[in-house]
């Protein structure tokens, strides 16, 4: 507050998509004058994520707060079962663990409570019969239980904003991630947070008027159980911009084909340039078709190889001609 800042986020998860979303989550929280605002996405019913309730007591008071995934489900039970939307998602949205706090008055219950907030187990059962650990269990106190610190009346809400512009952790070992993706539930690990990634990015490109050749539907391959449909591998640095329109001021008739590999990155704009191959680009650009044969591959990797290292096994894959991709100065 002394230095002039009126919100505070608090990033709380292994998930680099969130701060894409951060602009508008922001301004959700100025604009609907809110104390504390939490992230949200539409949740599947049984998916390993908290869901934000509005917790109504008999006397007509209510809470607006994250409820625990390990929680949930015996609170749903209570209630009859957990009910979905015509999407099939669950009617409340899942906690992705990103909060916005207003700094006046989080400063003040800070400094009311001297920050205690009380602390509960969260057991990780290693299957649904729930009569072993998964890991050590442990007393946890979270962020997203400050709300009950608050007074009646105080206001607190939630963005909820689409799961791919917003969520893809990178949390689970490559085979319990292929056992998610088999339920039809989100994987969540390396390789798909990277792959979300790099989709978010075309897909922003594509938001700020960027003509991006998209992926042939025969294109899918499976790695290590997971299946993907790689294509255009996009980096958008955020000196190249953080919101679309600031993006969109960069980018005037520009055309990105399907085998492209692109990172885009300071304060450079491009007009009327076609884009076939993999580039850094680096400096401004116009009137230019900027083409090689140079590629980065995804290829599958030898689970059995035990030289490989180990942020290549949790991904299940392997990026080669990394070293191929030609400055555009």
């Amino acid at each position: 507050q002394q230095q002039g800042f009126k919100y505070l986020v608090f990033f709380q998860d292994t998930n680099p998509l969130v701060f894409r979303a951060l602009p508008a989550f922001l301004g959700v929280s100025e604009k609907q004058n809110l104390e504390v605002n939490s992230l949200a996405i539409p949740r599947k019913v049984g998916e390993a994520v908290g869901a934000i309730c509005n917790l109504v007591k008999e006397d007509g008071s209510g809470i607006t707060i994250n409820v625990e995934y390990n929680q949930l489900d015996g609170l749903m039970k209570s209630q009859g079962g957990e009910k979905t939307d015509e999407k099939g998602f669950s009617v409340y949205p899942g906690n992705v663990n990103s909060l916005i706090f207003r700094l006046a008055e989080y400063s003040q219950v800070l400094s009311d409570t001297q920050g205690l907030i009380a602390e509960f187990i969260n057991p990780k059962y290693a299957d649904a019969t729930k009569t072993k650990f998964k890991s050590s269990t442990r007393l946890e106190c979270m962020m997203q239980d400050y709300p009950k610190l608050l007074k009646s009346g105080d206001r607190v809400g939630f963005t909820q904003i689409d799961r791919r512009f917003c969520f893809s952790a990178c949390k689970n070992d490559i085979k319990s991630a292929a056992q998610k993706f088999s339920q039809d539930l989100p994987a969540e690990s390396a390789s798909t947070c990277e792959y979300d990634f790099y989709w978010l990015n075309a897909e922003i490109l594509r938001i700020a008027g960027v003509d991006i050749e998209h992926p042939p539907a025969e294109g899918k391959h499976s790695y290590a159980g997971i299946e993907f449909n790689f294509s255009q591998k996009i980096v958008l640095h955020p000196s190249f911009g953080i919101t679309i329109d600031e993006i969109r001021n960069r980018c005037k008739n520009v055309r990105i084909s399907g085998r492209s590999d692109v990172i885009f990155a300071g304060d450079v704009h491009l007009d009327n340039v076609q884009i076939d191959g993999a580039f850094r680009i680096n400096t401004n650009v116009s009137g230019k078709e900027l083409k090689n044969q140079n590629h980065v591959e995804i290829q599958s990797i030898d689970e059995s190889n035990t030289n490989l290292p180990d942020w290549i096994k949790i991904r299940g894959y392997q990026a080669t001609n990394r070293n191929n991709i030609e400055e555009v100065n």
